[in-house]
């Protein structure tokens, strides 16, 4: 009998096939051939493919044919002895990783020691002295806060005190409290570890003592001035904060302390300095300033003393006084409760600057003046009367006040609306600044490859091409969409690109040959041009020429590795909604149900994607070189019909876990123009000289298949794979699904536009373009329209690039980005289909009580919070709508009911898109200046509302506009009666409706502006100046009439009404107005220049049918 061969498998690997193969017989064979096919190793035994464990399944059999006929056993064996090899691999290397992010942060920490060791020496030498206790010295997690950001909140009850420890001697939380550094002259700082006795540590107070106080605030100075030194050779604190600074702030705690005791001084400690935390990370203040406000230290105080205590912090009171003061409390509490709380809304907080100086400088301060002795607000002097305008009125002295009054609204208008103006870009980078004309730099060879452009674009427009497509050009856009012109030419215009290609390659001197990965994107070409206008522009630009490289050899998906950055787009921030998915193999798994319903259109999606080269079949011998299988979706779109029209397969790569892979990988997002951008160059075009007085147009352009222009790197392409009925495919191009796709794409469609911008403008023609992935938009007068078209079809050729001829259109109104620009009218609105779908959906949550499925809410809110960008008013009115699906997503409900808020919000928005719903294009752009201002100004009183409009019509001049109109008239006591809901029509208007009635004379008078003018609207009521800013108010009656306002002035829904509050003496000529007779007013205003009576009768009617 032969002799056992010697097995020198390794023993895990033996432990593992003894787990699996209970026949000894099997085992040893097993053993065998793998000593054989030299597999010894865990490691290497996990990586086995299916094809390997049939190899050796055969082997086995080939030397026992005992085991014939037992070929599932055996498979079955060996392959879950892999499945378990693999785990214990990915176990080993889990393992690996801690170890090493253990080692890491025990270097960091060692790293931190070592410099705030540095930064000890260093404040030693600044401040003279030799050595430093270590107890004044403070943990390393505080020093590393401040270091981050100087006037950072330290909470000493947590970071800094030494307390809560646990009965053995380490505490709890080792790093922040009771870890103290030992520096001196002649060693490293070390650790000491502060060991308190449970049972004194037991005994201590929860609340912070005086010593308590003392001894963190001077951890805290230290730590303050550790992260506030210079190091070097002159080490020296710098101009942020000082010793005596924080000695003053610390004697004015001790004094407080002393008076009221160490629970308020705490509290009021606190508060200080996050006070202080916010004004200086704000930019407001510096530290220093902040810390030495005594003003604020000391309106803190008096809140605290006032209304913040908390009734543990009361002193105890016993015996009679105690229950004296409950009887008093309770009779009080019986008789005047409503009383009160209307005295403590009247009463307000106290003035910071009248506590800090005795005065107050603002004409109309709405906080309390008391002084440190208590002096109660009653008793402060009281403001003046209003100056009215006296009988013997000069009517000379009316424009000189409108005039002045009209000014300063104006300028803090403008103010405002500079401060809501944000940086617009045009979707190619960070470069692609409205503001700037970056791309517009001229050499002499970007020259000549305009000129080739420029002739080749001549000659096509004066040929049968050009007579064509100008033919197409008069149609509509409706008509444009199902024309074939551009594509019965393309062969012509293919064959121009190939000409104005092959002559810029001479002139750059470089192969216009395309991407070696198959892409067609012509990436040697694309880059001279760029790198050609880069040495125009000069140093000190970037444009992302590497990426081009990429582009040419593949492009990394972020799955096998980083993503290079470009240094052209905006750093992308972590999410931490971002959810975690492992990576998926399982070839088992089915594609979503979508899928199978369009079964033979996917299948014909998948054959034509395979025809082009952007998919390819994996073979058997393949498979194992599989990284992730991704579910398939399809989203199919219906013409009129309601036939499938096409459809787009996309790849669920979150599923998967190769979008986890991505997030990890790229270090940068896209930065996408708005439609404030848009609306903004429109404007430029149309004031621009290029085209003259002629009409303004918009070209819209696309991509075709605008991801699978691009190919993938060989390695990513396995993370794309999908099995789609007895066939596994993997992507070649760029997937849709991926997170870092529209990003990669952006980095091409940018050079594209970039490349398009440059042969615009050295075309003379108007060049500036906005880019949203693959659209693109260009506004241009009508004589210059098809040769601007051209111009940006031709480019995209040239660069490699198809375009979507069917999205090709040039018209007046065209869809940007979801929207509709009116060119004629200058105005944004929505299609008729978007709001017939708003206000289908908005019908759905109408009625209280109703139920309505989450995924339906979470659909719709995603839809108005899009349409809220430029309709700025109506972001209130969204609050009730992320309630309710807050509410329905953390408790994971399938539905959830309609509540009173959400069908009233509802109701109204659905009435607001059953309007025209449209928005002058200024209302997105207020800062550009040349757009005519109204300014109405208004008042109110018991009796009648009034007021007067200014409007600015340009060369036409200035003319005031005056109404009034008097509570008993029939239709605004409707209106009122409507609002207050009240029943008896003749009862008098008391003070707590007087806010309704300001706000009923500026809504009127707003009403009265021009349309394509902006609006100010200047009150000294401060509520109803909030009122509009914010759109929303607690009173119903005032939400109702700003409601109304929307539905029958639906232009006023942007960024065009502001307003501005002033004080009461300066609104003297509306007040007079809403004071006087009509009569009077008639007479004494009639002899004003350029000043008229306006009838509001009609404008109450309105807002009366609006309710």
């Amino acid at each position: 009998m032969a002799a056992a061969p010697v097995i020198n498998l390794s023993p895990g690997l033996k432990e593992i096939l003894r787990k699996y193969c209970e026949d000894e017989n099997l085992l040893s064979l097993a053993c065998a051939v793998l000593q054989e096919e030299q597999v010894v190793q865990v490691l290497s035994f996990s990586t086995l493919s299916d094809a390997d464990v049939s190899s050796i399944r055969k082997k086995i059999i080939a030397k026992d044919d005992s085991f014939k006929g037992k070929e599932i056993l055996i498979n079955t064996c060996l392959k879950s002895a892999v499945r378990d090899a693999n785990f214990q691999a990915d176990l080993a290397q889990a393992t690996d990783k801690i170890v090493a992010q253990k080692d890491a942060s025990s270097n960091q920490r060692a790293a931190a020691v070592s410099k705030m060791h540095e930064r000890i020496e260093a404040l030693k030498k600044a401040m003279g002295v030799k050595d430093m206790r270590a107890n004044i010295l403070p943990p390393i997690s505080v020093w590393r806060k401040l270091l981050v950001a100087l006037p950072t909140y330290v909470d000493f009850n947590t970071d800094l005190r030494n307390t809560d420890y646990a009965g053995s001697i380490l505490p709890v939380h080792a790093d922040p409290v009771g870890i103290f550094l030992q520096a001196s002259d002649d060693q490293l700082p070390t650790v000491v570890q502060q060991v308190v006795p449970k049972d004194i540590a037991d005994r201590r107070s929860r609340e912070m003592s005086g010593t308590a106080w003392a001894a963190c605030f001077i951890r805290y100075s230290t730590a303050l001035l550790l992260a506030d030194i210079e190091q070097g050779e002159g080490a020296k604190l710098s101009a942020n904060i000082d010793v005596f600074t924080l000695w003053s702030y610390m004697m004015s705690v001790n004094v407080l302390a002393a008076k009221y005791g160490w629970s308020l001084a705490y509290d009021v400690d606190c508060a200080f300095r996050r006070l202080v935390e916010a004004r200086c990370l704000e930019g407001a203040v510096p530290l220093r300033e902040a810390i030495s406000d005594t003003a604020s230290f000391a309106q803190i105080t008096v809140d605290k003393t006032l209304y913040g205590r908390h009734p543990s912090h009361a002193p105890a009171k016993s015996g009679a006084d105690a229950k004296g003061e409950s009887a008093t409390h309770s009779k009080k509490d019986s008789k005047s409760g409503a009383k009160r709380s209307r005295a403590n809304r009247s009463s307000g907080k106290l003035c910071y600057e009248f506590l800090a100086t005795g005065s107050c400088k603002r004409p109309n301060c709405h906080f309390r003046h008391e002084d440190a002795a208590g002096t109660p607000a009653e008793k402060r002097p009281k403001a003046g009367p209003k100056k009215f305008i006296p009988d013997r009125l000069d009517t000379r002295d009316v424009w000189p006040h409108v005039s002045a009054l009209v000014a300063d609204a104006l300028a803090r208008a403008e103010e405002e609306w500079q401060k809501e103006s944000s940086d617009l870009t045009d979707g190619t980078g960070i470069f692609g600044s409205l503001d700037t004309n970056f791309y517009a730099p001229s050499s002499p060879l970007l020259e000549r490859l305009a000129r080739t452009l420029d002739l080749e674009v001549e000659e096509l427009l004066s040929s049968e091409t050009g007579e064509a497509l100008a033919s197409w050009l008069n149609l509509s856009r409706q008509q444009q969409s199902t024309s074939s012109a551009w594509s019965d030419h393309l062969p012509v215009l293919s064959a121009c690109a190939d000409r104005i290609r092959i002559e810029w390659a001479r002139l750059l001197e470089v192969n216009p040959r395309p991407a070696e990965c198959g892409s067609p994107v012509r990436p040697l070409l694309m880059q001279a041009i760029i790198a050609e206008l880069g040495n125009a522009v000069g140093d000190g630009c970037n444009f992302d020429l590497h990426f081009l490289d990429l582009v040419d050899k593949g492009l990394p998906l972020g799955t096998s590795g980083e993503v290079p950055r470009s240094g052209v787009w905006p750093a992308r921030e972590y999410d931490v909604r971002d959810r975690f998915f492992p990576i998926s193999k399982d070839l088992w798994r089915e594609n979503y149900r979508s899928t199978a319903d369009y079964e033979t259109e996917v299948q014909a999606a998948i054959s034509k994607e395979i025809a082009l080269g952007r998919m390819s079949v994996v073979e058997p011998n393949e498979i194992h070189k599989i990284k992730a299988i991704t579910r398939l979706g399809c989203v199919p779109s219906f013409d009129a019909e309601g036939n499938v029209k096409k459809i787009r397969v996309v790849d669920d790569l979150t599923e998967s876990g190769c979008n986890t892979l991505i997030r990890s990988n790229v270090s940068e997002t896209i930065l996408l123009p708005n439609i404030s951008a848009a609306c903004r160059i429109a404007v430029m075009c149309k004031v621009a000289d290029v085209g003259g007085a002629d009409p303004l147009y918009w070209v819209e352009s696309d991509v075709k298949s605008a991801f699978r222009q691009l190919r993938l790197s060989d390695v990513d392409s396995w993370f794309c794979c999908n099995r789609v009925g007895e066939r596994i495919v993997r992507h070649l191009a760029l997937p849709f699904g991926a997170v870092s796709s529209p990003l990669l794409f952006c980095r091409l469609s940018g050079l594209d536009s970039i490349i398009a911008t440059v042969m615009l403008c050295l075309c003379s023609l108007f060049h500036r373009l906005v880019t949203y992935i693959d659209d693109r938009g260009i506004p241009v007068k009508l004589r210059f329209a098809l040769k601007v078209a051209l111009v940006s079809v031709l480019v995209d050729l040239i660069c490699g690039i198809e375009p979507a001829f069917e999205k090709l259109f040039v018209s007046q109104q065209p869809h940007c980005l979801g929207f509709v620009l009116n060119l004629v009218e200058m105005t944004l609105t929505l299609s008729a289909e978007k709001l017939q779908v708003f206000t289908a959906s908005l019908g759905g949550v109408s009625n209280q009580g109703d139920s309505v499925a989450v995924k339906d809410l979470e659909k719709l809110v995603g839809r108005l919070a899009w349409v809220s960008v430029p309709f700025k008013k109506l972001r209130p009115f969204l609050m009730p709508f992320y309630a309710s699906l807050h509410i329905g997503k953390s408790k994971s409900l399938r539905s959830i009911k309609v509540g009173k808020a959400l069908a009233s919000a509802a109701t109204f928005l659905r009435r607001f898109f059953q309007t025209e719903a449209a928005i002058p294009m200024h209302s997105l752009l207020p800062d550009m200046g040349d757009m005519h201002r109204t300014v109405l100004v208004s008042d109110a009183c018991t009796k009648k509302i009034g007021g007067y409009v200014l409007h600015q019509f340009g060369e036409s001049g200035n003319r005031i506009l005056w109404y009034q109109a008097d509570v008993t008239d029939r239709e605004l006591s409707a209106l009122l009666d409507k609002l207050l809901e009240r029943e008896n029509a003749s009862s008098a208007i008391g003070s707590p409706e007087m806010c309704l009635l300001e706000l009923l004379a500026l809504v009127v008078g707003a009403a009265q502006a021009p349309r394509s003018n902006l609006v100010v609207a200047v009150t000294d009521n401060e509520a109803c100046s909030h009122v509009i800013k914010s759109m929303r108010s607690r009173s119903t009656a005032l939400s109702k009439l700003m409601q109304s306002l929307m539905v029958i002035r639906p232009h006023l829904a942007g960024r065009n009404l502001t307003a501005v509050h002033v004080a009461g003496e300066k609104n003297v000529l509306a007040d007079w107005i809403s004071r006087s007779t009509a009569s009077e007013v008639r007479h004494r205003m009639a002899g004003v220049q350029d000043c008229e009576e306006v009838d509001i009768r009609a404008t109450l009617h309105e807002f009366n049918e609006s309710l």
